[in-house]
């Protein structure tokens, strides 16, 4: 394909999971990645330069703006296939949908 390669020197850590959070979907899109020449990172480690995050864990998020690391949502690993091309990251941010909901959820005792 026209994009692979596109992405040499990515080296990402890939966080994907359906809107009900049932459903993983990291591998998917993990394998597009190293189609396109990124490396993909089993863990988030110091070598991450990508994290692809869709209703993924708030650890990750908070650990991926501690460090600076570019979060990208999966429309951007889309737009690279589409592109054949490293496209901006600034353009595809990933969002927290949880932002500000309490990390436990108390159990409704009945």
């Amino acid at each position: 394909t026209k994009a692979s390669g596109s992405l040499e020197g990515v080296s990402a850590y890939v966080e994907v999971w359906s809107s009900n959070r049932t459903e993983n979907y990291s591998k998917t899109f993990a394998q597009q990645l190293l189609d396109m020449g990124a490396k993909v990172s089993k863990t988030f480690n110091k070598q991450v330069t990508h994290i692809v995050f869709k209703e993924g864990h708030l650890a990750t998020w908070r650990k991926a703006q501690k460090t600076g690391v570019k979060l990208v949502s999966v429309l951007w690993v889309e737009k690279c296939r589409e592109a054949g091309t490293h496209v901006d990251e600034s353009l595809f941010p990933a969002i927290y949908t949880n932002e500000g909901l309490p990390l436990l959820i108390k159990k409704v005792s009945v």
